[in-house]
């Protein structure tokens, strides 16, 4: 899949898969952004563990150079990275009432911005916001039966900061998927 994507594309579609309803679906190597950029006799792209010459396999020549360290997933053990952010998704995804079993509501969609709500309940909510667009741009959530404030859960922008954010001006990186997270009040 990353092939197919722009590169900046990548932490938002995954914040998009794992915060939809239902399953989320990862084809092999999607987790670091593998690129299908094999040669045409083999039949997908091959995981690359490391940057040696054979991307850490012992028997199969890769021919080619040795790939770049934050191309392997050993280069992307440490945060942040896209694995790093894969692994926070699926934890959330698994912990999280909302996003396993929450109802999906469209809230606002504007300039290459669309956002949604997964609510569950009296669980925790969500608001996920996505900017398909590579500039950045400011959200207003205001009037829609929202709080004031909600916490970042997480985002596929390094550059964010954790904390509290108002919905009043929300500001969103290019290519950014963000997920706010706000307690049920009776």
């Amino acid at each position: 899949m990353a092939s197919s994507l722009e590169p900046y594309l990548h932490g938002l579609v995954h914040v998009m898969l794992f915060t939809l309803p239902g399953t989320p679906f990862i084809y092999y190597g999607d987790e670091i952004g593998l690129e299908d950029t094999q040669p045409l006799q083999f039949k997908a792209p091959w995981m690359k563990w490391n940057s040696s010459a054979n991307g850490g396999f012992t028997s199969r020549a890769s021919h080619q150079d040795a790939p770049y360290l934050n191309q392997t997933v050993q280069g992307q053990m440490s945060a942040p990275s896209l694995l790093s952010l894969l692994k926070k998704l699926s934890l959330m995804k698994i912990k999280e009432r909302s996003l396993l079993y929450g109802d999906f509501e469209s809230v606002y969609s504007e300039r290459g911005v669309y956002v949604y709500s997964r609510i569950w309940d009296q669980s925790d909510r969500f608001l996920v916001l996505l900017n398909f667009g590579k500039d950045p741009d400011t959200v207003s959530l205001t009037d829609m039966n929202l709080p004031t404030e909600a916490t970042v859960g997480l985002s596929s922008s390094n550059q964010r900061q954790e904390g509290e954010v108002s919905l009043a001006k929300i500001h969103l990186a290019g290519g950014e998927g963000l997920v706010l997270k706000f307690p049920f009040v009776a």
